[in-house]
């Protein structure tokens, strides 16, 4: 199950539960959940608090919120599945993209790198530093065109002119213009320049 799911469940057994919206906080889906764990903890002094709440999801009556969450995620609290580009900042996209660009670099010359296998290798990095399952496919997808956009702001960051750029978007065949709307990321490749990143 997402955050999302998880966090809609629970805020509504909540609103059922005290009569009134659960005040969650927080832009990114995984700083809600974070919100509305901290809400359960402070909220939910009694066994009877819990009870309620577990009768509205209809669930057994838990010990603690984290059991109330694991047992509304269905799953262990700390390994989400994010399944949608929509569920990651752009931050985390981007400094997995420089992580992942300074790892396949090379000091003595350009590296070109097939953007499948850039992209996927980046989302692997998040996964791992987030402890998140990421349920995505790099490819011509709904997520491409997300992927594309935070690739590009990096490429433009590390634009150091005519001097050079960290990170390039060429064609597979290193001709030609890139489409201002690619589809696919296997007609593309990742030019990395360690110097300018």
């Amino acid at each position: 199950m997402t955050y999302h799911k998880v966090i809609t469940a629970i805020a509504n057994a909540w609103e059922q539960q005290f009569g009134e919206p659960m005040p969650i906080t927080g832009y990114t889906p995984t700083d809600r959940f974070k919100s509305v764990l901290e809400l359960l903890k402070s909220k939910l002094q009694s066994r009877t608090d819990f009870q309620g709440i577990a009768e509205q999801l209809d669930i057994p009556t838990p010990d603690s919120a984290e059991d109330l969450i694991a047992e509304v995620s269905g799953n262990d609290v700390e390994m989400a599945r994010i399944q949608d580009m929509d569920d990651l900042t752009p931050n985390q996209v981007k400094q997995a993209i420089y992580e992942v660009a300074a790892e396949m670099a090379s000091n003595d010359e350009l590296v070109d790198v097939p953007m499948n296998i850039f992209l996927r290798n980046a989302l692997k990095r998040i996964g791992v530093s987030a402890s998140i399952e990421l349920r995505m496919n790099v490819g011509a997808n709904r997520h491409f065109p997300r992927l594309i956009q935070w690739l590009r702001e990096c490429e433009a960051e590390t634009d150091w002119g005519d001097d050079g750029r960290g990170i390039r978007i060429k064609n597979a065949s290193g001709r030609g213009r890139v489409a201002e709307h690619p589809v696919d990321p296997k007609t593309l490749k990742v030019t990395i320049n360690r110097a300018f990143l």
